[in-house]
């Protein structure tokens, strides 16, 4: 689709009810609209597939875009099938009628034949054309349908299967909407709505740089309409929105106005907690947790402002490099190891600069566990031959059988036995050192003693929490192995009663002061 062909056709032939009501207007791109079709134009040049996720803020005007989107193709195009799917048949009712705004208020001369007035589609039989408009679940599209762009509305409130859901498994109709639009453009838009569902999974990977999704994020106070009156009184801002508008300025180089924040103060008044959901600040403080979290929003968004773009990164981005290795200082990595295959954990390293305490390097991956071992030993090596701690849990026994007998590795995280002799290779996670390395990484983020740079690793904390049980875990179809990695490295800085060795040729001396004040 052309943009500005888009542009045109809906300034000179589309109308719309505006936000506020009242008479029907020519419906005329708003800034946030223009940004969205601009960030799926540079997708599409750089090669991306069109499959966007929309994380917007309450009343935007998504919706209202990509319907006038989906009716221009199917009204001026030959042979092309739109289907928008809605979460509830309210919704669907509403999105209809913005369809059926467009076609009822078109000129004549260009307003195709209608087969049917009885259903919620558009069936334009001249061109061959339809556009239908339903409740998502209550059709099925798969293998045997044929469409060219996909639109669904809300769908971080699409029903899930609960056991699909816990097992961060695609659904079936995920799948065979999929399956219907291999080739179209897929537009899934919505506000957050915790984080067990398909969409929150999808958004999480994308932000990560870890999907073929296009993200476009889009805060509130990009919409120029999201404003309240001042009644001419002197705004004095709170420590908390001095601390934000900075934020704000320094990510999106916008500095709010007086009349935006009296626009945020009625909004969190009006919705409380949920006010970061209902109007996004960032694309991930809006996904609030329906469990007790580990890490508290505090400290997550506190350790947020201190992340920065890689300077590097390979392997489509499952390795980044935040900072090169300097001579004459001391790595530490932790290591934790998946089996490798398409839906199990991921294989992840984080290093660490043991004198500045700040994470350097971060690998995020599906690899087998001897394809793990040699990528670690290699950034090892490139890190001045960093200590290595290996989880030895489960599939972590294989990768140090290959970095210890087979490449040989000079520096590996091994225990030691209470009466002091050597024990086994290895970062061993127990009901004894799981609530130490959590807590102590918990402390380091809080006191700002550690700086992780990848916003990966605070993704992951933000879904680490109670499984109802007292146990914290990534919850339901998200993943923790960045958050343990991370961990096992910042205990590789104080190294509590253990040497790093291998072959007996190397010790690591770690020191026994409390990590983060070394």
């Amino acid at each position: 689709m052309d943009v500005l062909s888009f542009e045109k056709y809906a300034e000179r032939f589309l109308k719309i009810v505006p936000k506020e009501g009242g008479r029907i207007i020519p419906f005329r791109l708003n800034p946030v609209q223009k940004l969205i079709l601009r960030e799926k134009a540079d997708a599409v040049a750089q090669g991306r597939r069109p499959r966007f996720l929309i994380l917007k803020p309450r009343k935007a005007g998504v919706t209202t875009m990509e319907q006038g989107i989906s009716f221009h193709m199917t009204a001026t195009s030959g042979y092309y099938n739109a289907v928008t799917l809605a979460h509830t048949k309210v919704d669907t009712t509403k999105i209809f009628d913005i369809a059926m705004t467009y076609y009822n208020n078109l000129a004549p001369q260009i307003k195709p034949r209608r087969k049917t007035e009885n259903s919620r589609e558009l069936d334009f039989p001249g061109l061959r054309s339809q556009f239908y408009i339903g409740t998502a679940g209550a059709k099925a599209f798969g293998r045997g349908s044929n469409v060219q762009r996909i639109h669904g509305s809300e769908v971080a409130h699409w029903p899930e299967d609960k056991r699909e859901a816990k097992a961060g498994l695609q659904s079936d109709l995920i799948s065979g909407l999929l399956e219907a639009c291999p080739l179209g453009e897929i537009v899934f838009e919505s506000t957050a709505k915790g984080m067990g569902n398909f969409f929150y999974r999808e958004c999480a990977k994308a932000l990560a740089g870890q999907s073929e999704w296009t993200i476009i994020f889009i805060p509130w106070f990009l919409d120029p309409r999201n404003v309240a009156s001042t009644n001419g009184h002197k705004v004095v801002l709170t420590e908390e929105e001095e601390k934000k508008v900075a934020t704000i300025r320094k990510q999106y180089g916008v500095t709010l106005t007086p009349e935006q924040i009296m626009f945020r103060r009625q909004k969190q008044r009006d919705h409380g907690a949920k006010f970061p959901q209902e109007f996004p600040e960032d694309p991930y403080t809006c996904f609030l947790s329906s469990g007790l979290r580990f890490f508290t929003e505090d400290v997550i968004s506190q350790a947020l402002d201190g992340t920065i773009e890689p300077i590097e990164v390979r392997e489509d981005g499952k390795i980044k490099i935040f900072k090169r290795p300097v001579v004459g200082r001391r790595y530490v990595a932790g290591a934790d190891a998946g089996e490798g295959l398409e839906e199990s954990d991921y294989s992840t390293m984080v290093l660490i600069d043991f004198e500045q305490s700040e994470v350097v390097a971060t690998m995020q991956g599906r690899w087998r566990p001897e394809i793990f071992a040699k990528k670690i030993c290699s950034m090892g090596d490139e890190y001045f031959k960093a200590a290595l701690g290996i989880e030895r849990n489960n599939h972590g026994h294989s990768v140090i059988n290959t970095a210890y007998n087979t490449l040989h590795y000079g520096n590996l995280y091994r225990e030691r036995k209470p009466d002091g002799k050597a024990g086994e290779i290895g970062w061993l996670t127990t009901g004894r050192t799981r609530p130490i390395m959590l807590d102590e990484l918990e402390e380091a983020l809080r006191h700002e003693d550690l700086n992780v740079n990848d916003p990966r690793i605070l993704q992951e904390c933000r879904t680490f929490v109670d499984n109802g049980a007292g146990k914290y875990e990534a919850s339901p179809g998200n993943y923790d192995d960045l958050v343990f990695a991370a961990a096992i490295a910042y205990q590789l800085r104080k190294v509590p009663g253990g040497t790093l060795t291998t072959h007996g040729s190397r010790t690591f001396e770690g020191g026994t002061k409390r990590a983060g004040h070394l």
